[in-house]
């Protein structure tokens, strides 16, 4: 409130005095040493949206009621008004000056300021000098590049002289608070088409008030179909209690809050209770002290009113309705094909092996494959140790003999490679059981002693498991048959053939 009236008046005083003047008495913000109130241009998504909002719907010359925002109360006045000037691309050259500085050193920056003006006009390379002589360190070691930039980015001065410059042309040593510079405009670029800057647009509306609008909006629209009333003086007397409030334990105080009652709202069927309105209070303990009961109160309205919108909206919306049925019908249709076909396809060795069995014709093989392994192994002594007992061995021992007797700790000896290849697919298949010498073999430095044991199969596989894929999908495709034939045989289906003629036509 102090502030507030403070406000005000200086709302009164600008009625007869200079707003320059009244700013450099009165404003608390501390660029006014500088600036004496005076902001420059801006655009739109560069303020919090109250000062943006008063400062779009103030015309040229007038000025604002108390804007609140979240850093105070502003007083704006509109000085000008002007198309957007969209982006700058620029470089920059600076040598540091402040008003803190001696005489001297100032002039000295300003000689040094010069002298660089005039090596660019004898043809000097811009960002060379900027890289060698500028003393903003954060740009000079990419030529001085400041990259893109808008309105409201720069200080007054320096934005300026930037939206000035034409392409390619380069300025006269510019003063700012900051030293002195010489700038030079790559390129410029207008305001992009509402397209391109959609998503920023509703990226930067996320963070601030201007993105609660909406929710707003759509909370005041709920309250008005729903019938939302309250009761104030009902929540004015539980505010006093809470301000009161101590700890759970309190029993006498507690007694007060069990002695409340009646609704603080209601709405449609729904009822907000005082005990509620209460209880959602005094549980945050962190913000009990900074925000109102009111506040409060509408946190708890809020979550109360959406959470009984998501419960009707099937019922509000036939489409929404719909579409829920169809998420729900579908995850029910993925889990029961996930228990009689997918997975049981997957797990079901002695249906596979029975189906493979059956119908074993249809993964006969035009040439012969080899089946077995391709070993590799580090050294000569691991390769006849090997050799040695490979031959003693079922297919599914010889992966579990490298791992657990030949490869020990963390070392590795071998390495070894079950397949089943064709002719041209597996070089050292192709030496050893193709007779192809012809065949070329890169040998792994680290494992050049290759083993190859196994067998040609010249028609077709021993077990399903020789060609596993093929078989599951059939298998699966089989189970989905049968399960269907099982279902027309439990459910009857019955086809309207007048509907169905008028949605072909």
């Amino acid at each position: 409130l102090v502030a507030y009236n403070k406000a005000m008046s200086v709302i009164e005083r600008l009625k007869t005095e200079d707003f320059a003047t009244v700013a450099d008495e009165m404003s608390e913000d501390a660029s006014v040493e500088r600036n004496h109130g005076n902001l420059g241009y801006f655009t739109a998504l560069q303020l919090v949206w109250p000062f943006e909002k008063a400062m779009y719907d103030l015309p040229v010359g007038e000025i604002s009621a108390p804007v609140r925002t979240s850093y105070g109360y502003h007083i704006i006045k509109v000085n000008d008004r002007r198309p957007a000037a969209g982006q700058v691309h620029a470089l920059h050259i600076m040598k540091f000056c402040n008003d803190q500085m001696s005489q001297s050193e100032q002039n000295r920056a300003y000689e040094q300021i010069k002298s660089i003006k005039i090596q660019l006009n004898n043809g000097g390379d811009f960002e060379t000098l900027a890289k060698e002589q500028s003393d903003d360190k954060s740009t000079a070691h990419r030529g001085g590049d400041l990259s893109w930039f808008g309105i409201g980015r720069m200080v007054p001065e320096f934005e300026k002289a930037a939206f000035d410059l034409k392409p390619g042309e380069i300025s006269a040593p510019i003063k700012t608070q900051f030293g002195w510079h010489i700038i030079k405009v790559v390129d410029r670029r207008q305001v992009e088409p509402f397209e391109v800057k959609k998503t920023e647009i509703a990226r930067m509306m996320q963070y601030d008030s201007r993105g609660t609008a909406a929710k707003t909006s759509f909370l005041n629209k709920l309250k008005e179909e729903y019938n939302y009333t309250e009761d104030t003086g009902l929540i004015a007397r539980i505010s006093q209690l809470v301000n009161t409030f101590k700890t759970e334990s309190d029993s006498v105080f507690m007694l007060q809050r069990n002695n409340l009652s009646g609704n603080v709202a209601s709405f449609s069927d729904q009822t907000i209770s005082a005990t509620e309105l209460f209880d959602f209070c005094a549980k945050d303990k962190i913000n009990r002290a900074r925000l109102s009961v009111e506040k409060k109160m509408e946190q708890l309205v809020e979550s109360r009113l959406l959470q009984y919108e998501n419960s009707v909206l099937e019922s509000k919306y036939p489409e929404f309705a719909m579409l829920m049925q169809e998420y729900h019908d579908g995850i029910l249709l993925f889990e029961i094909s996930n228990q009689e076909i997918w997975n049981k396809a997957v797990s079901d060795t002695q249906g596979l092996e029975k189906y493979f069995k059956k119908h074993r014709k249809n993964y006969s093989w035009d040439e012969p494959r080899f089946k077995g392994f391709v070993i590799k192994c580090k050294d000569q002594n691991t390769a006849d140790a090997i050799n040695g007992v490979i031959g003693t061995l079922s297919p599914d021992s010889v992966s579990n003999f490298i791992k657990h007797s030949v490869n020990k700790d963390t070392a590795t000896y071998a390495k070894a490679e079950y397949v089943i290849c064709s002719r041209g697919n597996n070089p050292f298949v192709d030496k050893e059981y193709f007779n192809d010498d012809n065949a070329k073999t890169t040998i792994d430095e680290d494992f050049p002693f290759v083993i190859v044991h196994g067998k040609i199969l010249k028609k077709a596989p021993e077990s399903y498991t020789d060609v596993k894929g093929l078989v599951t999908a059939d298998y699966q495709n089989y189970l989905e048959t049968q399960w269907i034939k099982d279902l027309r045989k439990r459910h009857k289906v019955t086809i309207n053939k007048d509907v169905l003629k008028s949605i072909n036509r």
